[in-house]
């Protein structure tokens, strides 16, 4: 429910950076440099977050981030000058990268042997909420600024929750059989080749979401059509990675990861 609450958040700004254009706020250029922007607080910020969590041991980063995006992405809408609609998203990326390692963490504190299977349930968490971003965004711009204050409430409640609930970030068998990622050197460059897969990956998905309603809106058709297809894109990868979790464990990573790659990238250019 975490991972679900913060990035449902989470992809509003790639799901209004469209709306922002067709409304006169921003242009195309600047709506595109408000994703990048947001996507690489969220993402660059993220290790930095992991290496204070990992000598810390505690869990508040997760604990708030739910309630700190939340609050920093609704208001958008009432942003009244670019600027502002800048710092917010900033903002809001701080809180997504704080909220994912140590979230990560919990669920391998909780997986035992079946980590493919927990962690695809983790994910599909996060790959609902992102999901429904587009669906978000267009119900936002439907109803109005002036309800924006109520969409702060599932990140108050989930950080409610998780401060209730939550586990501790790590125990005595991590600490024993972690390495750190400076005597990992043999470990470097896969790594890396798997980060430049995620990007990759991430590229595409938000540029389809970015894209989408003003593909729409510049054939005649509402754009929010184009929101619904992102959801529908975004949900049906959220459905299958319960299955790939599955699938994973008694597979192999390795191949699950290179066939679903390999499909995905005709049926997207198509």
């Amino acid at each position: 429910f975490g991972h679900f609450t913060n990035d449902m958040y989470g992809n509003l700004a790639t799901a209004l950076a469209p709306y922002f254009v067709l409304a006169g706020k921003l242009s195309a250029p600047a709506a595109g440099a408000l994703v990048l922007v947001f996507l690489a607080g969220s993402s660059v910020l993220q290790p930095l977050f992991g290496i204070i969590s990992d000598r810390s041991g505690r869990r508040w980063f997760a604990v708030a981030g739910p309630a700190w995006i939340g609050c920093c992405m609704s208001p958008l809408l009432l942003a009244p000058a670019p600027w502002s609609i800048f710092l917010l998203v900033a903002l809001g990326g701080i809180g997504t990268a704080a909220f994912h390692p140590q979230g990560a963490s919990m669920v391998n504190r909780l997986s035992g042997a079946s980590r493919g299977w927990a962690m695809s349930i983790f994910s599909a968490g996060g790959n609902f909420g992102y999901g429904l971003g587009p669906l978000l965004a267009t119900l936002m711009v439907t109803i109005g600024s002036g309800w924006a204050v109520f969409l702060t409430i599932p990140g108050l409640i989930c950080s409610g929750l998780l401060l209730r609930f939550a586990p501790t970030v790590k125990s005595q068998a991590m600490e024993s059989t972690g390495k750190s990622l400076r005597t990992a050197h043999a470990n470097v460059k896969a790594l890396m080749l798997i980060v430049l897969v995620i990007a990759i990956r991430s590229g595409a998905m938000s540029a389809v979401i970015f894209l989408a309603p003003l593909y729409f809106h510049e054939q005649g058709l509402p754009p929010s059509w184009g929101s619904y297809g992102s959801t529908i894109f975004l949900l049906t990868g959220a459905l299958f990675g319960l299955y790939a979790g599955r699938l994973s464990d008694r597979s192999g990573r390795r191949p699950v990861v290179f066939w679903s790659l390999l499909l995905a990238g005709p049926l997207i250019f198509l």
